[in-house]
């Protein structure tokens, strides 16, 4: 019984191998494709010319970064020159006011108070900006 279970696997296994040979001949024997693409490229297309439009798109973009920071510095600049006309008037009419304070304590004959524990003195206190 046990040589008929061997007798048999080795037929199958006989079999299938024959079965595998005769498929592989069968697909070697048929026809062959062969593939030949056919790609349209532009006329006068390098690979270069990407590098130059991409070279070009960057200084392109670099350009419009410069023109947005001039206008946004302009701008700026002009606030600028508006504060400090603004703080030079300012300046003038304390300084104007300063004066007139002065005058009137003098026409008076207002003494200054003595400072007081918490306060500084004149001669402590910061000088003042004159341009």
């Amino acid at each position: 019984m046990r040589a008929k279970r061997t007798l048999v696997a080795v037929a199958a296994a006989a079999i299938s191998c024959l079965i595998v040979v005769w498929c592989t001949t069968a697909i070697q024997g048929s026809e062959t494709y062969e593939i030949h693409p056919h790609v349209a490229v532009p006329y006068g297309y390098t690979p270069a010319t990407d590098t130059y439009r991409l070279i070009d798109l960057i200084e392109y973009l670099t350009d419009q970064n410069q023109q947005i920071a001039i206008e946004h510095l302009s701008a700026i600049s002009e606030q600028l020159k508006a504060l400090d006309e603004k703080l030079s008037s300012v300046d003038a009419k304390l300084t104007r006011l300063s004066r007139r304070m002065t005058r009137i304590e003098e026409a008076l004959d207002i003494q200054q108070p003595p400072p007081t524990t918490g306060q500084k003195s004149a001669a402590e206190s910061p000088p003042a900006v004159s341009d």
